[in-house]
Formats: C-alpha cells, structure tokens, sequence
C-alpha cells in the first residue's frame, strides 16, 4: 500500500541540564535550561511502477501502453523483470534500472514487484529553553529556541512523473538516459 513503511521510530525527549552555579547572579544565567526535541526515522514508501514510469515503444515497434499491452485501458502496464531490482546497485540508487525490460503485446510485466523502497526519511527538531524566575516562585519567563530539521540535512524522495523513475523503452530496449538516471 502506498503508505505503508516496514520501519518507523519517533522519540520525544525532554531533558533538563545539571545546575551548575553556586552565586545568586550565576544561578539565574546558567542554571534552568532544557533541552527538548523529536527524532523521527522512517522507511521509505514502497516503490511501484506502472504506466506513468513506463513509456516508448515495445519490441515490434508498437507505442507502450495499456491498449497495445493488455487489450484494454483498465489494466496498468508494467515492466518485465529480468533480475532481482534490489541487486548491483550503485550508490544512491534504489532500483537497478538493468532488470527492467519492456512489455509486450499479450505479455504484460510483474503484478507485483520485488519490495523495493523510496528513500528513507530522518528528521530531527531541537528545543533549548531556559526558565527565569519572577518574585514570587508562581510566576516564570520562559526563553525559547528552537530548530526545526536542526541537522540542515536534505530529504530525498521521489514524486508523481519525476524524471528519476522514469523507464523509457526504444524497441524493447531501455534507452541510456534511462539507465544513467533511473532510481
């Protein structure tokens, strides 16, 4: 299913930091602070590829597409799998686009592919935050900051139509664009 992920882990935390000054005017900069956050580790979305990855033509000559595959447009058209996907992959890669061959007519590829992955994701945000004291022990100031994403880190993934999924036969055979950039 679309939004299924084998794996995911959030923590949240909230931890809050040894007092260190002994002084009056010490204690009121350093003692006090906190630090809180979330840390989430997620797998990424199941990879599928259907007719909106799959384009050009077939070994006969003919344009791929449903009609020319299945005889009908309710079926997806989907490619021929010649090895596993998930092997000899480069780095950065997350199918192997040399186990993909085109369909044919009559000879639609596999329902259901090897379970391969959309990048995985990772995020993290951060909060320090230090309490001040007004008068009486019921009143306090509190100072906040915080960072979303705190590790500035990108996060990768695949969309709709995106250029890197795409499997781009000419005569059966996967053209190098595709090869060089797919997955």
């Amino acid at each position: 299913l679309p939004y299924d992920r084998s794996h995911s882990l959030s923590i949240a935390y909230n931890i809050l930091l040894p007092d260190p000054a002994r002084t009056p005017v010490l204690k009121e900069l350093l003692n006090g602070w906190q630090i809180s956050g979330i840390s989430q580790w997620q797998s990424g979305a199941p990879l599928n590829l259907t007719n909106e990855n799959i384009s050009g033509t077939m070994a006969n000559g003919d344009p791929i597409g449903p009609v020319q595959v299945a005889g009908t447009e309710d079926i997806l058209v989907r490619p021929i799998l010649v090895c596993d996907p998930r092997q000899g992959l480069s780095t950065g890669q997350y199918a192997n686009p040399n186990c993909f061959t085109a369909p044919s007519p009559g000879n639609n590829g596999h329902f259901q592919l090897p379970y391969l992955h959309h990048p995985a994701f990772q995020n993290h945000d951060l909060s320090l935050f230090k309490n001040f004291t007004l008068g009486a022990e019921d009143r306090k100031l509190q100072l906040r900051f915080s960072m979303y994403n705190f590790l500035n880190h990108p996060l990768p993934f695949f969309q709709g139509g995106d250029p890197a999924l795409a499997l781009n036969f000419d005569n059966g055979v996967l053209d190098d664009d595709s090869k060089a950039n797919f997955g």
